[in-house]
């Protein structure tokens, strides 16, 4: 994926990022026959749209454009497989101060002997990809799905009905493992942990398919299974809005300040007009080809440059980033 030598960067020269893209993207797929796709291959022409759930608060949901027959395929769901599901753990960073190496645990110093030991795993939460993935109390494997699968929401008849989602009838779709296509899957599910935790990129799929005819029109949705509402309920029964006092007081989406295009402000700035406590902005930069890579060894250190000369060196001209032009 990665050129072996800076020269090679030089082809992506007037490129614009969605060039550049597709041809780091295409060198990662394995290029297929016609006749290997014909043989194996699903159409993944969605037989829904997405669009705002009937479930209050929930975001996106998936509806049907057309008539699905029960026992019907609605969608493939093609899976990345973790190995291992405490590698989605999140960690405060504690920086160990004789090496400089980050920590997933944290360093506390004996205030007696001076020296610092490593406390016990103590992960503040998962990362968002966890919400996506299948998994199991019993296992440490999660399959994590590629395609659209992933915003068909929850019900079931365990739960209160919302929206569309009726707890007289359930859900109207399920998974199961592909019979008469897919022979990637037929391999992988014969092989071990060991043997699987050896394999990379897309190896099993799943169906999701209808389990009761579908209407035009109606949200489609999936039975998540009594593990993931205990755990749902548990974070509503906890869950409670932050303090205006706290960090996220004056919270905002990175998102929203984002799409403000509101030029980024000086350290000087910063101090008359803060960030949101939630923010932070930080310098990027893209070297290419033309750089002296001599600036960029191990060692060069970013934070002896004042804000105005990282500026006048090494800006953008701003024709794919925000530009604010500072007056020294």
């Amino acid at each position: 994926l990665l050129p072996k030598d800076p020269s090679d960067y030089a082809k992506y020269r007037g490129m614009n990022m969605e060039e550049v893209a597709f041809d780091l993207a295409w060198h990662t797929v394995e290029r297929r026959s016609i006749d290997w796709i014909v043989e194996n291959g699903k159409c993944l022409d969605s037989r829904f749209e997405v669009r705002k759930s009937t479930i209050p608060q929930a975001g996106l949901g998936a509806f049907a454009t057309q008539h699905i027959a029960k026992g019907e395929m609605i969608i493939p769901a093609t899976l990345v497989h973790v190995g291992d599901k405490e590698s989605l753990n999140l960690y405060n960073r504690t920086i160990n101060p004789k090496t400089g190496e980050v920590m997933k645990r944290p360093l506390v110093k004996d205030p007696e002997t001076g020296r610092f030991t490593m406390q016990e795993d103590n992960s503040i939460g998962k990362q968002m990809l966890m919400n996506y993935c299948f998994g199991h109390d019993e296992s440490s494997v999660l399959l994590c799905p590629t395609t659209a699968a992933i915003v068909m929401n929850h019900c079931s008849t365990r739960t209160k009905s919302k929206g569309q989602c009726s707890s007289k009838h359930g859900a109207n779709a399920g998974y199961r493992w592909p019979e008469d296509w897919s022979p990637e899957t037929k391999e992988w599910l014969q092989l071990s942990y060991e043997e699987l935790s050896q394999r990379h990129g897309r190896g099993l799929v799943l169906e999701i398919y209808a389990t009761r005819d579908i209407a035009v029109g109606d949200e489609i949705f999936l039975d998540y299974q009594p593990g993931w509402e205990a755990a749902w309920e548990k974070h509503v029964s906890e869950w409670s809005p932050p303090d205006e006092d706290s960090i996220f007081g004056s919270y905002a989406s990175i998102k929203e300040l984002n799409d403000s295009m509101e030029p980024p402000r000086t350290e000087a700035e910063l101090v008359v007009n803060p960030l949101p406590e939630n923010a932070i902005t930080g310098c990027m930069y893209t070297a290419n080809y033309e750089d002296s890579y001599d600036k960029f060894r191990a060692g060069f250190d970013w934070s002896t440059l004042s804000e105005y000369a990282i500026l006048e060196n090494f800006a953008d001209d701003g024709s794919e980033f925000v530009w604010h032009e500072i007056n020294s």
